[in-house]
């Protein structure tokens, strides 16, 4: 399957390991943040190993709290490369509300089906930053 390639920049909605403060989120240092907020419907997401939202609106999930960025299509290129869009994470575009204001955002979720639909609902990660990762290395050493 052939990737697309975006010719304007794009909103994209990120929830785990690419959000401020996570090893991932260099791939996002020159993208412009508008701010935090919520996905206007609730969705599952996981966290097992890594995170994950699972596809679909379910009411059983949460308004995930989400970071907002504005990316260029070099930028959107490398987050597909990263997200393995769309064999592993498949990209949508939903609703987000940033400042009591909404905006249509691309997002990165794994398909509905029995083998990511487990573990319990969060409605934000909190895995480990990269400053406490660095902190334990530090101190093992």
């Amino acid at each position: 399957m052939r990737k697309q390639i975006f010719e304007t920049n794009q909103l994209v909605a990120v929830y785990g390991t690419l959000k401020r403060g996570f090893g991932n989120h260099r791939l996002l240092t020159n993208a412009t943040f508008i701010g935090e907020g919520r996905t206007k419907d609730k969705y599952r997401l996981c966290v097992s190993g890594i995170p994950y939202m699972i596809q679909g609106e379910h009411e059983d999930g949460n308004n995930v709290v989400v970071e907002l960025y504005d990316c260029n299509p070099f930028e959107m290129y490398n987050l597909d490369l990263l997200e393995g869009h769309p064999r592993f994470y498949k990209r949508e575009q939903i609703d987000v509300v940033v400042d009591g204001k909404t905006y249509n955002a691309w997002v990165y979720f794994v398909p509905d089906n029995i083998h990511y639909n487990n573990g319990e609902y969060v409605e934000s990660y909190t895995g480990y930053t990269s400053s406490y990762i660095d902190e334990q290395i530090q101190t093992q050493y």
